[in-house]
């Protein structure tokens, strides 16, 4: 009885340790709390928290950014104030007219709207039709034949026989031969003020008189550089009558031009400021020949400023001299035959760079900024009053403040001095916006990527 009574409570025994292993979880903290235990929480695992001002890149978004990391240097700046402009000719002398020499009938025209000519190249042939013209050849003529008859005679008498005989007649054929060659003079003069070169005066002497006359491009052609002219206009055509001093073609010489920059009634004192102290001014060229490479920026100082304002636009004209620059010549011209010569001449057609009619866009210098900060304006990121700019720290592009002295759309200035950054960090220079993007991008999945633990 005893023995069965001991195996009896090793088996209730078991069943109890049984039974409070399976409901441990529901009286275990009724437990802990009748005795004033708690549970201490097991530690998490520590999680990877990047800094909250800086942003990791792989080596792809950077490559996708085209980000470029480079350090601060100290340089000096000028603010600009930005004012249209436009290249034109100058005015009275970038176009020049040829007139009529004399008057005439237009028979035949060797340069057309669109040919570009040098000096002395042939432009059309006159007809003469010019009385006065006719009158003067056939004086030249009269004059020069009896010059001839009158040295003739001064050579007869000249001998010792006849000289003896009538001395004054000598002294009277000197003077005539002064009033013939005074006369020749005149006549020769006039003829070359009507367009006749030295050549055709000594034929009209001879009696060929000029019955045809070749109007060639005014200039030298013996410059060193002689000019290019594009006729830019032809006021005749074939069978039409002309008179002297009508304009026949317009010619445009594009070696100088005009950049006319507009400024506002009150930026008219900083304009007379540049001006005095030369300071150039930066000319973007906005638009430019189609085909040619983008166009370089040029600097200019300022050449006069016009002394009225625009009266619809209250505007105030200003003019820089710009030089042209011929590109290179890839379009071969064949002139047409000059009269002179038997066979038509193969020459290159000049292009030029800088063309009237480009928009331009000017920025004059009207303060300087000395030992600052300048960035590409893409590095500074703004939000509300504060700016950043993005320091490289490894792989780390950490968000640093910085004070913006002056900002437009390709610059920004910054102050060294109140700035979170300092000469020879290196800074991204590029994609500040993209970047501070990112920044928040990440801020953000931290912020909703935290675990919550139930107790």
């Amino acid at each position: 009885m005893l023995r069965y009574t001991v195996y009896t409570a090793i088996i209730v025994a078991v069943l109890v340790v049984v039974a409070g292993l399976f409901t441990f979880d529901l009286w275990k903290e009724q437990a802990l709390e009748a005795f004033g235990w708690t549970e201490e929480p097991a530690p998490e695992a520590p999680h990877d928290h990047h800094h909250a001002d800086a942003v990791r890149l792989s080596p792809q978004a950077r490559a996708n950014l085209g980000l470029r990391i480079e350090p601060l240097r100290v340089s000096n700046y000028w603010r600009t104030l930005q004012m249209p402009g436009t290249i034109i000719d100058r005015p009275g002398e970038s176009d020049r007219g040829v007139p009529a020499p004399v008057a005439g009938v237009v028979v035949q025209l060797f340069a057309r709207q669109g040919d570009q000519v040098r000096p002395g190249d042939p432009l059309l042939v006159l007809r003469l039709t010019s009385e006065a013209l006719q009158n003067s050849q056939t004086e030249l003529l009269k004059l020069t034949k009896e010059l001839e008859i009158n040295k003739a005679e001064i050579a007869r008498y000249s001998s010792p026989d006849l000289k003896a005989i009538n001395p004054g007649r000598l002294i009277e054929l000197e003077y005539q031969r002064r009033r013939l060659e005074a006369g020749i003079y005149a006549q020769r003069q006039d003829l070359a003020a009507r367009g006749l070169t030295p050549e055709q005066i000594d034929q009209v002497a001879t009696g060929q008189f000029l019955r045809e006359m070749t109007v060639q491009a005014p200039g030298q052609p013996s410059l060193a550089e002689p000019p290019v002219y594009d006729v830019e206009e032809l006021r005749v055509k074939l069978g039409d009558q002309v008179q002297a001093g009508d304009t026949l073609c317009i010619l445009a010489d594009h070696r100088l031009l005009y950049v006319e920059g507009r400024a506002l009634a009150q930026e008219i004192s900083l304009l007379e400021e540049v001006a005095r102290e030369r300071r150039p001014v930066r000319v973007e060229m906005l638009t430019g020949p189609v085909g040619t490479a983008s166009q370089p920026n040029i600097e200019l100082p300022i050449h006069f400023i016009a002394n009225k304002l625009d009266a619809q636009s209250h505007s105030l004209r200003f003019y820089l001299l710009l030089p042209n620059v011929p590109l290179s010549e890839p379009v071969a011209k064949v002139a047409s035959a000059s009269p002179m010569a038997g066979q038509p001449s193969t020459e290159r057609r000049v292009l030029w760079r800088y063309r009237p009619g480009q928009q331009v866009r000017l920025f004059v210098p009207v303060e300087e900024f000395r030992d600052k900060f300048v960035l590409p304006a893409g590095a500074v990121i703004r939000e509300g009053s504060e700016a950043y700019v993005f320091r490289a720290n490894g792989d780390l592009l950490e968000r640093r403040s910085v004070h913006v002295l002056y900002q437009d759309r390709l610059t920004a200035v910054l102050e060294p001095e109140t700035s979170d950054v300092s000469v020879g960090n290196y800074v991204a220079m590029n994609a500040a916006a993209a970047l501070n993007r990112a920044l928040k991008a990440q801020a953000e999945g931290e912020g909703h990527g935290h675990h919550h633990h139930d107790h």
